[in-house]
């Protein structure tokens, strides 16, 4: 899946189609990352710079690590599933600049 086909996917979700499971809940709080923020990053991802596939439990669902540049130095990590809603499964903020190997 190329990068702007992914943002197009993502924009036409609503909010009400984000459910955040149990994990990224207790990471919210944990990490003092509000529901809010992540939702906002989701729907509108301007600020998506990478994302990366990956192998899924669920096969109606593709599962995708994605990046967000909040800051020079911060990125928002948002692992979530893609079906018929985004199921958010965890969520970090990285405190340095995010960088993708040469190669992969």
């Amino acid at each position: 899946m190329e990068s702007e086909e992914l943002k197009q996917k993502l924009k036409s979700f609503s909010k009400e189609k984000i459910i955040f499971k149990g994990h990224a809940l207790e990471r919210s709080i944990e990490r003092e990352i509000s529901k809010d923020f992540v939702v906002e990053n989701i729907l509108n991802p301007e600020k998506l710079i990478d994302f990366v596939e990956e192998p899924s439990k669920f096969p109606n669902e593709k599962k995708f690590k994605l990046v967000f540049e909040i800051s020079r130095n911060r990125s928002l990590i948002v692992v979530a599933g893609i079906n018929e809603f985004i199921n958010v499964i965890t969520i970090v903020i990285r405190y340095r600049k995010w960088f993708r190997p040469q190669g992969v």
